[in-house]
């Protein structure tokens, strides 16, 4: 992905996420970016969990505009802010993004 929209890098970087019960896989997209093409990256985040059974991990979806992407990555507006105004937009179980969003503030 292009790192002007690469705010999850750092969060993978520092190794499992607490309180996780199954792995996550985050997928993060930036729609019509400035080319015209959507930017998009699948990641796992790790846990100190073993993978379930099934072997599926929760899956969070994650979705902001170009510039909100941009402000994300430079540090210029925190994940919570943005999911917490609607300018970052998630699907997928809350669990599990509640605890990505705890891991990237304390990162910040």
């Amino acid at each position: 992905m292009n790192s002007e929209f690469d705010w999850l890098a750092p969060l993978v970087e520092a190794g499992p996420i607490p309180g996780l019960a199954r792995p996550l896989d985050v997928v993060w997209s930036v729609p019509k970016t400035s080319g015209g093409e959507a930017a998009k990256v699948h990641l796992m985040a790790s846990t100190d969990q073993e993978p379930t059974a099934n072997g599926e991990p929760d899956v969070v979806e994650l979705s902001a505009t170009a510039s909100v992407a941009r402000a994300l990555a430079a540090g210029e507006l925190s994940p919570n802010t943005a999911w917490m105004t609607g300018r970052l937009k998630a699907s997928g179980p809350t669990g599990p993004l509640l605890a990505l969003l705890s891991r990237a503030a304390e990162l910040a």
